[in-house]
C-alpha cells in the first residue's frame, strides 16, 4: 500500500468525499486527488491534520506497508537469567 492508497482508505472509512477532506484541510479537491494518486505527497502540517481527522499515526499514512518496530524488552525485566 502506498501513502496515497492509505489516505484514500482512511478517507473512505469516514465516508468523506475528496471535497470534504479538502475543506477540512483548507486545501483543494484536486490536491487531495494528487495525494491519493501518489503524484505528490502532502506537507507535514497536512499529514498531522489528517492524523487528527483519521485518528491515526503519521506512520500509518507515510509508511503504510511497514509494520511498527517491536518494542525492546526493558533492561532488568523478569525474563533475564542469572
Amino acid at each position: 500500500m502506498t501513502t496515497g492508497e492509505a489516505i484514500l482508505a482512511e478517507r473512505k472509512k469516514l465516508g468523506w468525499s475528496q471535497e470534504k477532506l479538502a475543506d477540512s484541510l483548507n486545501s483543494s479537491r484536486p490536491t487531495i486527488s494528487l495525494w491519493e494518486s501518489d503524484k505528490c505527497l502532502p506537507d507535514t502540517t497536512k499529514i498531522l491534520a489528517m492524523c487528527k481527522i483519521f485518528n491515526c499515526t503519521a506512520d500509518k499514512l507515510l509508511n503504510p506497508t511497514q509494520p511498527l518496530p517491536a518494542q525492546k524488552p526493558e533492561q532488568g525485566s523478569a525474563n533475564t537469567t542469572a
